[in-house]
């Protein structure tokens, strides 16, 4: 029974000395720490419960007790003890297995049913055990009742069996050598190589943590175990996230002119296949555009190749704001360019040529003061109306047609015919 911080009066006289209990609870409400000495108001100390009884079991029958920031001392008639503390006063407690203790029921003792050799010139402590008297607390090694709290910290204090704790700055360093070493594995070694060397890495760092605990260290032995494989698979999430971007930015290069960004003409001959195959099949309409830009040599010569380049790339972007999702575009080669047109007969791809054609015809480019405008000349050729089995047969009739249109003068359109 305690009285503003104070025993009640008749136990305080009855008692050789008293202090408090509290133990400090860490962020999960487990305690690990054991508080020996704290400041009051007025600049005044405290001694726990614990220090007491250490102090008077070496000093009997008057404790010697002081104290600074960093330790507790308790001084005896044969020894002193130096308590290391933490910066906030408390000390880890070192846990002992429950069989260290010999413990009496109390029925026992009340009765006389125990032999007084047992407990002869010993440390006694009196408490109780069950949960319903809710003097039972949670530690790391489970729940524990606050009698055996005590003997864990006396028996620590006495045997200086104190625990040291790792500094933080050490911990980081550990793991983020250990994540380092993680992280090398993945971006170095093969796959498995990579797994083996973290297996072997987190085994290392595990006896390293377990050789620190035997020497009563404690750190944060655990963070580690879980930070070297996730920094492996993350690094390893990486390599393959990556290796699939790069991949499909070199596919992308294969399949695609650096210029126009249109597709390539090897990609256009697959496509077109493809596409043969589909009509021929389901016997769909299919089409084949093909085009080139009018004197385009006359506009390099004149105008530089950096004019000719901006004349290439603005028809393409003509192309690709009109297509379809369908369509194939493609750069054929210097000036000329083809474009697929599936499910669309000769009338349509007509329509097609037209529109684009008109829409070239509206640019207006400038150089140095000088303006001027280009033309196209086109072939359209209708997959049903050709006698073509093959792309490069197909290919022919469409080029026919583009022949066609430049030898008649150029700037028109001409479809394939039999007869041409």
């Amino acid at each position: 029974m305690c009285i503003r911080d104070r025993p009640y009066t008749p136990f305080l006289q009855a008692a050789l000395d008293y202090g408090f209990v509290n133990k400090p609870r860490d962020a999960d409400l487990l305690i690990r720490r054991m508080r020996g000495v704290k400041r009051v108001a007025a600049g005044g100390i405290e001694y726990s419960f614990v220090t007491k009884i250490v102090s008077h079991y070496l000093s009997s029958p008057k404790p010697s007790l002081s104290s600074d920031e960093k330790t507790l001392l308790i001084r005896g008639r044969k020894r002193a003890l130096n308590i290391p503390l933490l910066p906030d006063g408390t000390t880890y407690i070192h846990y002992y297995p429950a069989e260290t203790f010999r413990i009496l029921p109390f029925w026992k003792v009340s009765s006389g049913l125990f032999s007084p050799e047992i407990i002869q010139d010993k440390l006694v402590l009196m408490g109780m055990t069950g949960e319903i008297f809710h003097d039972v607390h949670s530690t790391p090694l489970g729940a524990i009742p606050g009698v055996l709290l005590h003997s864990n910290s006396i028996r620590m204090m006495l045997s200086k069996d104190f625990i040291t704790p790792v500094a933080q700055g050490v911990n980081l360093a550990f793991m983020i050598f250990f994540a380092m070493l993680g992280g090398w594995a993945a971006y170095r070694k093969p796959v498995w190589r990579g797994f083996t060397f973290v297996i072997g890495e987190a085994l290392a760092f595990g006896g390293v943590s377990f050789l620190l605990s035997l020497k009563n260290y404690y750190g944060d032995f655990f963070s580690p175990l879980i930070l070297i494989p996730s920094v492996y698979l993350l690094v390893i999430l990486h390599k393959h996230i990556t290796l699939i971007i790069e991949t499909g930015e070199l596919r992308k290069l294969a399949l695609t002119d650096e210029l126009t960004g249109l597709f390539t003409y090897r990609y256009f001959l697959l496509t077109l296949e493809n596409e043969m195959n589909k009509a021929s099949r389901y016997q769909n309409d299919l089409s084949l555009i093909i085009f080139d830009v009018d004197h385009f040599k006359t506009i390099n010569d004149t105008y530089g190749h950096d004019q000719g380049n901006t004349v290439l790339k603005q028809i393409s972007r003509i192309l690709q704001q009109t297509h379809r999702k369908v369509d194939g575009l493609s750069r054929y080669g210097g000036d000329e360019f083809c474009i697929i047109l599936p499910y669309t007969d000769e009338s349509g791809a007509l329509n097609f040529a037209n529109r684009l054609k008109e829409e070239v015809e509206k640019m207006v480019f400038e150089m140095k003061g000088k303006t001027f405008k280009v033309t196209l000349s086109i072939g359209v050729a209708d997959f049903r109306k050709t006698p073509a089995h093959t792309v490069q047969e197909f290919f022919e009739c469409a080029d026919e047609a583009l022949y066609k249109a430049k030898k008649g003068g150029r700037n028109q359109i001409c479809t394939w015919k039999a007869s041409s």
